[in-house]
């Protein structure tokens, strides 16, 4: 399984890593854009997105 995980939570990156690392699943951090997005959401079971929600009042 492949997850690609987008926003700005590098503080959970790690821990996010080692549980990926256990259960067997490929995970992609992206905080900041990247030149070959697209080739980084080919294939991807599912895109998270962690959005701040204290910015939408």
């Amino acid at each position: 399984m492949k997850i690609v995980i987008l926003g700005g939570y590098d503080r959970y990156e790690p821990y996010l890593k080692e549980y990926a690392k256990k259960t067997g699943i490929e995970v992609t951090f992206l905080s900041q854009p990247k030149r070959n997005m697209e080739n980084l959401f080919k294939g991807a079971d599912y895109i998270v997105f962690l959005q701040d929600l204290s910015l939408m009042k």
